[in-house]
């Protein structure tokens, strides 16, 4: 019946009724706020970023869906310790693809920026704010796991908290870093580069912090939490920056620089991957406690 359709869901979904009119709230502060000081210039610099990132968030939409009921399915049966070690080899895997590609693009960032909208768009504030947003894929893909995973183990209470104070944080450093003097004293006046560095920061520690919370009753170590992102980073960057650099040199037209580049990086994403994957920290890896 629908009352108990209800009754099973609302569990789930009561903590979600405040913090959708919080989220909201803010986000609408964050577009007015770059609006009222950048004007229509720094707006589509921020939006031309974040418009790049959604192509990797939707993406996670489909596997939010897997991993909540998973990570259900696993609490409701009791078995906690699977649960553990699902919600840390998923991570693993959807950081290494988030990585992969969000390097991609802030290598490229200029090449990219140029083939879609042309050189006059190019400047210091449009690349900035680009590569910023880019990065933050890297950190918003922890966030879509860890928050799922909370919600699929009837902990959902605790995740919203995070994300309120997350939100709430973000809109003070919203102003400091936004703002010029006129509006704030103290304000930075940074344009969209500033309203990305706010989304980085946040993400980088909200998302990160909510993601070794929900190990916090499990045997995990929180630096082996964190090891296999940062072995994940270390190699993607020894490929993705160098590749680029090298390519950039000898070829000059954005187009052909970025397919070229597209093809090397790939292919040498790929032979790591065959020939020693525990440098991706995925296949093969030993994780510790």
């Amino acid at each position: 019946s629908f009352k108990e359709y209800f009754d099973s869901t609302i569990l789930y979904m009561r903590p979600l009724l405040l913090f959708s009119w919080i989220s909201f709230s803010v986000q609408f502060f964050d577009i007015w706020i770059l609006s009222k000081i950048g004007g229509f210039t720094e707006q589509s610099y921020f939006q031309v970023a974040h418009r790049f990132s959604l192509i990797f968030i939707v993406f996670l939409v489909a596997l939010n869906n897997i991993n909540w009921k998973e990570t259900a399915e696993l609490t409701e049966n009791k078995r906690i310790s699977e649960l553990y070690d699902y919600v840390f080899n998923i991570m693993r895997y959807v950081c290494c693809a988030a990585i992969i590609f969000s390097l991609f693009l802030f290598a490229n960032s200029e090449n990219l920026l140029t083939v879609f909208f042309g050189k006059e768009y190019v400047t210091s504030a449009s690349i900035i704010t680009f590569e910023l947003m880019m990065l933050n894929i890297i950190f918003h893909s922890v966030g879509v796991v860890s928050t799922s995973s909370f919600y699929g183990s009837k902990r959902a209470t605790v995740i919203v908290l995070f994300q309120s104070f997350a939100l709430i944080t973000g809109l003070f450093l919203s102003i400091y870093l936004v703002a010029d003097n006129s509006f704030f004293r103290f304000g930075l006046d940074l344009g969209s580069s500033g309203l990305a560095l706010k989304i980085l920061i946040i993400s980088m520690i909200f998302h990160l912090g909510s993601y070794l919370y929900f190990f916090k009753d499990s045997n995990f170590k929180y630096i082996n939490l964190l090891k296999p992102i940062v072995i994940q980073l270390f190699t993607v960057s020894f490929l993705a920056i160098p590749i680029t650099l090298i390519i950039n040199l000898f070829i000059n037209s954005p187009f052909p620089s970025l397919a070229i580049n597209a093809l090397f990086y790939f292919s040498a994403i790929s032979i790591i991957f065959l020939i020693y994957p525990k440098s991706l920290a995925i296949k093969d890896y030993e994780k510790d406690y």
